[in-house]
């Protein structure tokens, strides 16, 4: 064998081949290409999502209005009021309150898009000690400063998830990286770029309001912080206010309960990495089966004496197959220039664009999906073109796109149904095994991949509390009530997620928290709940970046931007924008930028394009936070909620191709 061959196949072992995995009998599941789906079969399957959809419509049609908010709760129950505190000691770094000072940039929030901005503007050429750090916790790490459940990881792959890596020399240890390792990478930004020295923690921001006088923001906080910035990077946080099923009776319940978000060790013992040692004789309660129940619920299974998993909706849990960062790997696809850079964007095309990508980089669960979704179909196409070229006749595109539309409608279900065969295989009770199967399309909800959780169920203590689509009734002072039944529990988890949607006229105080005051006094809740504009009330931005009259104002994960599978990927591609945004408003002699709003119209009209209008028919999916809970709006309601047209990378070359060629301030009144 030749040193190059030898090497060839060195590479194509330490990306593809796996290690064995901990679900049992996982090899028994059959590649979703294999399972045969005939005609009859799609009819049944579609009128089965059909009939899951409607049970979850019928019980709650109200949409994401169903939930209740635990800081609602908070106001008169000092119960949840500590479900909202801070519990952990903090990183020993901040200035104390109060602040009245002026900083030339406040960043508010530092999880993994605030500490992009952070270093981002560092490399810009801006110092770290004009740059303020404003999170509510104690420390850096956003989402992962808050969720240290047990096994607690990431879901995308740490070498694209965990951003920076290239620039600091870093390589996480494992395939998913778990939570404290995900935390002290995000201390390693903070500390390598200076991001410390000026911030500000423990502090939650109650107002940002623009003072035309000093042309500054001024930034208020829980803890009486009044300071003035002159530029201000601010995060809509996609996952920040912990929501409750809409159900009565939490506040009668008498046994302890907290929110996975402030997971409560000291009553739980144990820690992220498990071992919940004082639970051995707790009968615990745990409400949601999302993506953060299927991390939790193998570790209650292994410490508690019973374990109650109350699910309305089951997730699509496939294989995960974690594994430790070889040498070899890294060597092989983690060392060469620009790695980073180009794995993000080939994730990004594999699982979000119809061409897929030449070499499939990633090679996880995500991409094994879109592989079965997309390449038959992509195939087919270019076959029956081909075929029609051959003859000397025009191709008949409308008949090819039904027989393309077919083929993505069986692999749909392949999938699917593999993801079923593979709850048969691994869940030995038939009918909890029936109760974890999900009935509905792959992308409906965000997929999950978890090597333990399913078997967690063939535990005699874990039982299965399915609702059928339902959801819970309600709660006792002794426990959960289900389908007619309490269930009485010592320990109630609430696994039930945050808030995901952006409102209009209630977007300060609800979605963000806090207000924002832009000129005039008018703010964003009032400009983006505007009926009489003409496209009505809706998000009104440029890009999603900026809003016309709040000036030296930037936005991460606000709407009609960029959606990518890998939240931190659009995170980082912005940061890059409003690093260099900033610093070429300074270097140029300006002091303010404003988007104009000719450009902001223009962009809305795009927007509106973009628009779906509704036929006041439901969905074909099952109700979850991707379709606003199957809210039905009224026929021909049209709303601004487009993202940005032709997806998020055409976005992210459109700004760096602007960044190169000096046109990113064009889109400015500069002042």
């Amino acid at each position: 064998m030749t040193k190059q061959e030898h090497l060839r196949i060195s590479r194509l072992s330490a990306q593809l081949l796996p290690l064995p995995v901990a679900g049992p009998n996982d090899e028994l599941v059959p590649a979703a290409a294999d399972i045969e789906i005939s005609d009859a079969d799609m009819r049944r399957l579609r009128e089965r999502y059909a009939l899951e959809r409607d049970k979850r419509l019928d019980a709650r049609p109200e949409g994401s209005q169903q939930y209740m908010r635990i800081a609602d709760l908070a106001e008169h129950d000092d119960r949840f009021k500590r479900m909202l505190e801070d519990p952990y000691p903090g990183c020993g770094h901040g200035l104390p309150a109060p602040l009245t000072d002026e900083v030339e940039i406040c960043i508010v929030g530092a999880g993994y898009g605030g500490l992009c901005a952070g270093a981002r503007l560092v490399t810009e050429g801006i110092s770290p000690k004009d740059i303020r750090l404003l999170d509510k916790g104690r420390d850096v790490g956003g989402t992962w400063y808050w969720n240290r459940y047990p096994g607690a990881m990431c879901d995308i792959e740490a070498y694209i998830y965990m951003p920076l890596c290239e620039e600091l020399g870093y390589v996480p240890t494992m395939k998913y990286a778990e939570q404290p390792e995900i935390l002290a990478h995000s201390q390693l930004i903070a500390k390598t770029y200076g991001l410390y020295n000026n911030a500000c923690f423990g502090a939650a921001v109650t107002e940002l309001r623009w003072h035309e006088t000093f042309g500054m923001w001024v930034v208020k906080t829980s803890r009486g912080d009044s300071f003035r910035a002159r530029y201000v990077i601010m995060n809509f946080g996609t996952f920040t206010q912990p929501k409750l099923p809409g159900v009565p009776g939490i506040e009668s319940f008498q046994g302890h309960v907290f929110h996975t978000s402030r997971f409560d060790y000291a009553y739980t013992g144990g820690s992220s990495k498990g071992g919940l040692d004082r639970l051995g004789d707790k009968r615990v309660g745990i409400v949601g089966t999302g993506a953060t129940a299927v991390q939790v619920v193998p570790h209650l299974g292994a410490s508690a004496k019973q374990v109650y998993v109350f699910q309305r909706t089951p997730s699509s849990v496939d294989i995960r197959n974690n594994r430790e960062t070889s040498e070899l790997f890294a060597n092989e696809f983690l060392s060469k220039p620009g790695w980073q850079r180009e794995r993000n964007g080939n994730f990004y095309d594999m699982t979000q664009t119809l061409g897929g990508a030449r070499q499939d980089l990633v090679n996880d669960g995500w991409t094994d999906i879109i592989r079965n979704l997309g390449m038959k179909s992509a195939m087919l196409y270019r076959q029956r073109v081909e075929e029609a070229q051959k003859t000397g006749v025009a191709p008949d595109k409308t008949a090819i796109g039904k027989e393309v539309a077919r083929v993505n409608r069986m692999v749909q279900y392949q999938q699917m149904e593999k993801v079923r065969r593979r709850v048969e295989v691994v869940v030995k009770d038939r009918g909890t095994a029936d109760g974890l199967k999900p009935w509905y399309d792959q992308f409906c909800k965000r997929p999950c991949f978890h090597d333990e959780y399913l078997s967690a169920f063939n535990r005699p203590n874990v039982k299965l509390v399915h609702t059928d689509g339902l959801g819970i009734e309600g709660f006792t002072p002794k426990g959960v009530v289900a389908r007619g039944i309490e269930y009485e529990i010592d320990c109630l988890v609430l696994a039930t997620g945050f808030e995901a949607s952006f409102g209009t006229t209630d977007l300060g105080p609800r979605k963000l928290g806090y207000e924002i005051y832009g000129v005039g006094g008018l703010s964003l809740s009032e400009k983006w709940g505007d009926e009489k504009h003409r496209y009505g009330a809706g998000p009104k931005t440029y890009r999603s970046y900026h809003s016309a009259g709040f000036p030296n104002l930037c936005m991460q994960n606000a709407p009609q931007g960029a959606f990518t599978t890998n939240f931190v990927y659009q995170l980082d591609e912005a940061a890059k924008h409003f690093a260099h945004i900033i610093a070429n408003v300074k270097a140029r002699g300006y002091k303010t930028f404003d988007v104009r709003v000719e450009e902001e119209e223009k962009y809305l009209d795009l927007m509106w394009k973009e628009s779906p209008v509704s036929n006041g028919k439901r969905g074909t999916c099952t109700p979850g936070y991707y379709n606003d809970e199957g809210k039905v709006e009224p026929a021909g309601t049209r709303r601004l909620a487009g993202m940005y047209p032709g997806g998020a990378r055409k976005l992210f070359q459109r700004c760096e191709l602007e960044r190169e060629e000096g046109k990113a301030l064009d889109c400015f009144n500069l002042v």
